[in-house]
């Protein structure tokens, strides 16, 4: 259980990555040619606002893209050292974060959402009492 958690939580890491990268450079193409289409005095000056309203908001989508990045890539380690808890609860907000900027975000984070639930089933390795430790 803790490789698929693994993989999975790392999956939708590099995921989340690669799919903020891409939408930050979308985003501010956008928000020049939003400024652009506001100098110009054309005829579609006036959607101007609604179009700078949506690349705002896919700049938020991309930050919070490389936040799910950076908790999957801990909750990856989390899994590897067998902190079940700590995973599934990394896996699981970053799976969340992205989602209320945009929901194609959901492409992305899907195998950080599969792994969480999947986290809780690790189990810890079990201990010595402190009497038998060499």
């Amino acid at each position: 259980m803790r490789i698929a958690v693994l993989v999975l939580a790392t999956l939708g890491a590099v995921a989340s990555g690669l799919t903020g990268l891409f939408q930050v450079g979308g985003a501010y193409a956008e928000y020049e040619g939003v400024s652009r289409m506001r100098d110009s005095h054309s005829r579609w000056a006036h959607q101007a606002d609604t179009l700078e309203v949506s690349s705002s908001t896919r700049r938020y989508a991309a930050m919070a893209l490389g936040v799910s990045a950076l908790f999957g890539g801990l909750g990856a380690v989390a899994a590897k050292r067998r902190r079940g808890r700590w995973a599934a609860v990394l896996c699981g907000v970053a799976g969340i974060a992205p989602l209320p900027f945009w929901l194609g975000a959901l492409c992305a984070t899907a195998p950080l959402l599969a792994a969480a639930p999947l986290a809780l089933a690790i189990k810890a390795e079990p201990t010595l009492p402190p009497e038998e430790i060499p």
